[in-house]
């Protein structure tokens, strides 16, 4: 788990400093993969002999899950990265490199050698491994970052850039930046039938297993969670485990209280509205400067002051639970100044709603109050997680949007007064 997280973060690190490497963003061009596709449908038709059930496992696994497409990508990186690049090269290439994986595959040596006698046929051999491994461990990293939203493309600058929840990971420790990870997966897939993202219906039946057949996980599910140290090779050939580590994580993650899927439904919010988050430090010393405001009275002063002193000191749940009701006091404020009775509205959504109707605070902030303040046992007092450091991100959250609402009233009483 640790070397996995120190990989990832080494991704994001060069993102976040240097743009990262273009190589990465390299995309196979729509007419190659296709002739290698039909090249590899010829070659199957062509094989006798061999059950039908092996092939069908071979097109599943290449062509449904996505595989073979893949394929093609990492290894052309491998290859561009060896300074290969003559189109009509790569393509005899990876056509041996089809030979020799549908070979392996499908356990047929027949009209196809597999040693490797000389430079060419070890070139062949590495790609071949590139291909099945998902990539260098580099280009396998920058692929896991980019699908769990930590980087992304930058279209204008033409290079890659770090997400907020790319610049929250590097805040946190291996363990509770793989519960990050497997959250962001959760939110992100679309079901069981998604070769991308863990679902949710997954880690579960892998929870309720010990020993868990290899045929049961999607392989490139299987291999991710096995790089990040969720599973492990099992006492019997055919099957993996679940570490120690790994239950504990997926234990947390599946929890109904885990703090971490508002943590990345706001950062993707966020992300959407053009907000970027600079780190815990810099959101702290933004709100600093703010709470001057006249909307914030010497009580809540004191607590917003309490709070930082708190999560300065490691204890951010301790630390939520002072933010929490600053919020609420803030948002009653709101309604009073308007000449609203705050008693008057059933809860924080229609609270929140009605200041979002008057121009108040625009809809990404009331959305972001409506999950910081209204979904949340843990600040309700009725759910306390295992480790006081699992509130971290959602504690930086509150954060920045208990600054996003100061700045959304000022900004309001000043329209108000020019008016």
């Amino acid at each position: 788990m640790l070397s996995f997280v120190d990989q990832l973060k080494d991704v994001v690190y060069e993102v976040e400093h240097t743009g990262g490497d273009p190589l990465e963003r390299l995309i196979p061009p729509p007419s190659l993969v296709q002739q290698l596709r039909a090249y590899a449908m010829k070659l199957l038709e062509e094989i006798q002999g061999v059950r039908v059930h092996r092939i069908s496992g071979f097109l599943l696994e290449e062509f449904n899950e996505g595989l073979f497409d893949e394929g093609v990508r990492v290894s052309m990186i491998f290859l561009h990265r060896l300074g290969i690049t003559d189109e009509k090269r790569v393509e005899e290439m990876l056509k041996r490199v089809i030979e020799k994986r549908i070979s392996r595959w499908l356990g047929s040596a027949e009209n196809i050698d597999t040693r490797s006698e000389n430079i060419k046929d070890a070139l062949i051999d590495s790609v071949t491994e590139i291909w099945e491994d998902g990539g260098s461990e580099v280009t396998r990293a920058y692929t896991f970052a980019k699908q769990r939203a930590l980087i992304a493309w930058d279209y204008k600058n033409n290079q890659w850039k770090t997400t907020n929840l790319g610049r929250l990971f590097l805040e946190l420790n291996p363990f509770h930046g793989t519960s990050l990870l497997l959250t962001i997966d959760i939110c992100l897939s679309t079901g069981e039938r998604d070769f991308i993202h863990f679902s949710k219906e997954l880690l579960a039946n892998i929870l309720r297993s010990r020993d868990y057949l290899r045929f049961q996980i999607p392989p490139i599910h299987r291999w991710n969670l096995q790089w990040m140290g969720i599973l492990s090779e099992g006492e019997e050939p055919d099957k993996i485990s679940l570490t120690p580590l790994g239950k504990k994580v997926i234990e947390y993650v599946l929890s109904e209280n885990n703090l971490m899927f508002d943590t990345v439904i706001l950062s993707l919010q966020a992300e959407e509205q053009g907000l970027r988050y600079t780190g815990m430090k810099s959101e702290i010393q933004k709100l600093e400067a703010i709470i001057k405001s006249p909307l914030i009275g010497n009580v809540e002063r004191q607590s917003i002051k309490n709070a930082i002193k708190l999560c300065n000191q490691g204890q951010y749940l301790d630390g939520l639970k002072i933010l929490f009701p600053v919020i609420e006091g803030i948002i009653n404020k709101m309604l009073k100044e308007l000449d609203e009775e705050p008693d008057r509205f059933p809860g924080w959504k229609k609270k929140v709603e009605y200041l979002e109707s008057k121009g108040v605070i625009p809809p990404d902030v009331a959305r972001a109050v409506e999950i910081i303040t209204g979904r949340n046992k843990t600040l309700h007092g009725q759910f306390t997680p295992p480790d006081p450091e699992y509130a971290y991100p959602l504690f930086q959250m509150a954060i920045i949007y208990l600054h996003r609402i100061l700045s959304a009233w000022a900004e309001f009483k000043e329209r108000v007064h020019d008016s």
